[in-house]
């Protein structure tokens, strides 16, 4: 997806679903991945501005669950330093989640293709545009190829900060 900012803002990483929680804390359940990759990178035109990569096992998503604070569903990627964003610039946000270490493969609708599929929670109706402590942002699809756009996918949530 694309997204602009009205304003100058920090750009620090982005929440992201995960698998259903009750089903990362039950034992019972098949690990079907050990560890899951996440590589978020964030583009402006064809300049690549920042890329984080991010493994996560299935005991520090089940950490994660526990922890105070913690939102339903949901985890966080963090740049290793916040970027900053211009405004009424379009930035290319793209989200990767692949497979890590499969211990089990079943059949279904991927949400990726690199071998195994990934199942996990997704949002859908999501806006074009959207205010936050002072902040406008604007969403539209991106001219890049991609499976996921603004008004549904992966990513419920921007962690920014304006500049002031």
């Amino acid at each position: 997806m694309q997204f602009s900012v009205d304003r100058p803002t920090y750009f620090h990483g982005i929440l992201v679903f995960t698998g259903e929680d009750k089903d990362i804390l039950d034992l019972s359940v098949p690990v079907v991945f050990e560890r899951v990759t996440s590589k978020l990178t964030l583009n402006l035109g064809e300049h690549l501005i920042t890329q984080q990569t991010s493994i996560t096992t299935i005991q520090e998503a089940r950490k994660n669950v526990k922890e105070k604070g913690h939102i339903k569903n949901i985890d966080s990627l963090l740049l290793e330093a916040p970027v900053y964003l211009q405004r009424d610039s379009w930035y290319d946000l793209e989200l990767n989640i692949f497979p890590t270490d499969v211990t089990n493969h079943y059949s279904g609708y991927p949400i990726t293709t690199c071998g195994a599929e990934i199942w996990t929670v997704f949002g859908e109706n999501g806006e074009s545009e959207y205010q936050c402590c002072g902040t406008i942002f604007r969403f539209q699809e991106s001219a890049k190829s991609g499976r996921s756009c603004f008004l549904e996918g992966q990513i419920p949530g921007i962690l920014f900060s304006p500049v002031y």
